[in-house]
């Protein structure tokens, strides 16, 4: 297997491995959970994401919303992904935001590279991992991929995704 291969793998059973322990953790906390704070997977991921960007950086802003445990691996899996990307293909950093209102999430992950190709097509450009991104994207989260080069350069993949309906 390749080195670079390698790493990915055990970056997404490190990944799946935290997003676990959370799960576990809430149930053990209340066996009626049904929701997961990303907040709180996603500010254990991005560290460990950092750790293994060789002088690179990455920036991020995490607001709070509460995901079913099935739209948390995948997002978490998602963002685990396109950082690994945007750190491949960015020259010093890459930014991270998630935010969400009432009824909407909104993951965007920036690097500061080449930007896309013109005429960029995920499906048609998909490796491995960008196949994973998509499937998780249209099956498990039900939302939408965008990819764009930003006008200041760089790359930038927006997720977009319905939040699960409240309990109450």
């Amino acid at each position: 297997v390749p080195l670079e291969q390698y790493r990915q793998l055990k970056a997404h059973v490190h990944t799946l491995a935290i997003v676990h322990e959370l799960l576990t953790k809430n149930i053990k906390e209340d066996e009626n959970t049904q929701r997961v704070s990303i907040k709180a997977v996603l500010e254990q991921i991005l560290p460990m994401l950092q750790s293994t960007a060789w002088n690179q950086s990455i920036d991020y802003f995490v607001g709070e919303a509460h995901l079913s445990p099935k739209q948390c691996i995948a997002l978490s899996l998602i963002l685990n992904e396109l950082v690994s990307n945007a750190l491949k293909h960015g020259d010093k950093k890459a930014r991270v935001v998630f935010r969400a209102d009432e009824t909407h999430a909104v993951l965007e992950i920036h690097d500061d590279g080449k930007g896309f190709a013109p005429n960029f097509d995920p499906i048609q450009a998909a490796n491995t991992g960008l196949e994973l991104v998509e499937s998780l994207v249209r099956t498990d989260l039900r939302g939408k991929s965008h990819y764009e080069t930003q006008s200041a350069g760089g790359g930038k993949v927006t997720i977009t995704f319905a939040l699960p309906l409240s309990d109450n």
